[in-house]
């Protein structure tokens, strides 16, 4: 199950109780295919987001803000230190638990994509007009016979 916001890449319309009468065909497809249910949150309620949204400060306030980069090489070394850090060794402050260890503790419950994202075959289906011609994305394009 994966939480998303409403933008026109998710969802083209719906319902005032928030029910959504047409989705993105191209993101309904992926979600089809790798099997992934959707969570929609509510238009203009950003707290429903608070998981990303604190994960994205924790990250500014516990890496970027409180460290200094000689240059690329050092941040990206850094970076590999911190993620041992904060994975394996601190435990979180929500649940007191090590990351690393929870994971562990959850993973017989998770299981794999059905297709990992990088193989999958986006199809968008197309009208080809009697001049062998397709029009995508304001675009045409010649067709083969």
């Amino acid at each position: 199950m994966c939480v998303f916001d409403r933008p026109k890449t998710v969802a083209l319309k719906w319902r005032r109780n928030g029910e959504v009468t047409e989705w993105n065909p191209v993101f309904a497809y992926a979600m089809l295919e790798m099997v992934i249910g959707v969570e929609l949150c509510w238009p203009q309620q950003p707290n429903q987001k608070g998981t990303v949204e604190n994960l994205v400060g924790f990250v500014k306030s516990s890496f970027f803000k409180v460290r200094r980069f000689h240059d690329q090489e050092d941040l990206e070394q850094q970076l590999v230190e911190w993620h041992r850090e904060v994975n394996q060794e601190r435990p979180c402050r929500a649940t007191g638990i090590i990351p690393a260890v929870r994971l562990s503790e959850e993973a017989p419950r998770l299981r794999s994509l059905k297709v990992r994202p990088k193989d999958l075959a986006l199809r968008i289906p197309v009208y080809v007009g009697p001049t062998g011609t397709v029009l995508h994305d304001g675009h045409p394009y010649s067709m083969p016979s």
